[in-house]
């Protein structure tokens, strides 16, 4: 299990502040970034998010569908990555009602349920933004959902 520290740990490499839309190509001329993220004396973490700022263009999104599911007792994926504009299922596979509240700066995006045998409820976000995703009714099931606008990132293991 990830722990919150470390997942509102973001690492971001910077480039050129200003914003356009990303553009696909065939470019091949990419890089390659290899390292760690560290506490101090606690070694390595897990579950860290590290993105590029300011990539204009570059490699197609993967073609994957971006999903959280409410497990029986948790909420997962705890760290989800999906493209602005992104359709995101939110499922329940548990026997319990679950509610999905979304909020980005400690506002509420949206807040819906999600009783046992509905369909998956399908939402995106617009702009790129750290989503912290909660179960109002069980305090335990909270996830995290950034929404970038290239797919230059990774997810530590």
């Amino acid at each position: 299990m990830v722990s919150p520290a470390a997942l509102a740990l973001v690492l971001v490499l910077s480039a050129p502040a200003w914003v356009a839309a990303y553009l696909e190509t065939a470019d091949t001329s990419g890089g390659r970034l290899n390292g760690f993220v560290q506490r101090p004396r606690e070694g390595n973490l897990q579950g860290v998010l590290i993105t590029l700022d300011g990539i204009l263009r570059g490699k197609p999104w993967p073609g994957r569908v971006a999903r959280m599911t409410f497990d029986p007792g948790r909420l997962a994926p705890q760290l989800l990555v999906a493209r602005t504009g992104q359709e995101i299922e939110f499922a329940n596979h548990s026997q319990r009602l679950h509610t999905v509240r979304a909020l980005e700066l400690g506002e509420t995006l949206f807040h819906v349920a999600l009783p046992l045998g509905f369909g998956p409820v399908k939402k995106s976000f617009e702009s790129p933004g750290l989503i912290e995703v909660r179960c109002e009714l069980h305090d335990w099931e909270e996830a995290w959902i950034a929404v970038l606008d290239h797919p230059y990132f990774v997810i530590t293991d």
